[in-house]
């Protein structure tokens, strides 16, 4: 996450409000406020940049100039944040950053236990390549999915079938593990 580093603050959707769209439309903070739906005093708290601009001002807002209410938000957001940044900067400069580098190796070290405990050799990816590694030494996401369940194993290019995995048999092809009965129970005494 990059650091805030702009030195001036934003300006308060108030501001906006105040200084250029009632002037242009020539309207009073009566007349702005009746055609809102608010109480004067509301208009006149956000104009004086006492009171946020709500979701509900905003979709008021957006809905009385024409321009949407993800303008008002956004703005109100990037005010509110420049100044929860200035205003925590001393306690945020003591939060340390989260090692990535050290994430990665606790869940290497967890896959690597998972696949000790139910199966002794690395299971074969769809690729046809052992997983567990993806790009840069990293666990691959995709494969260690199934953590806390036996790891599948498929034929090097195959699919699972109705995600179960697929059983060797002793001819060139495998066979679901959704094969009828007999078949399954002829299949469990070969070996993988």
């Amino acid at each position: 996450m990059s650091e805030w580093t702009q030195t001036r603050a934003p300006t308060h959707p108030g501001a906006i409000l105040r200084e250029d769209v009632l002037p242009a439309l020539g309207m009073t903070v009566t007349d702005a406020a009746e055609a809102l739906g608010v109480s004067r005093q509301q208009v006149h708290r956000i104009m004086a940049e006492t009171a946020p601009v709500t979701p509900e001002m905003a979709v008021r807002l957006g809905k009385f100039c024409g321009n949407g209410p993800d303008l008002w938000m956004r703005m109100q957001a990037s005010y509110d944040l420049w100044n929860a940044n200035r205003e925590l900067k001393r306690e945020i400069e003591r939060i340390p950053v989260a090692s990535v580098i050290k994430r990665a190796a606790a869940a290497t070290t967890a896959v690597a236990g998972a696949r000790r405990r139910y199966s002794g050799s690395p299971q074969v990816a769809h690729s046809g390549k052992p997983s567990g590694k993806g790009a840069g030494g990293l666990p691959s996401l995709a494969n260690e999915a199934r953590i806390g369940s036996p790891p599948m194993r498929s034929a090097a290019g195959g699919t699972p079938h109705k995600g179960r995995p697929f059983r060797r048999t002793a001819g060139p092809e495998s066979k679901p593990c959704c094969a009828p009965r007999a078949e399954r129970q002829r299949l469990g005494s070969q070996k993988l």
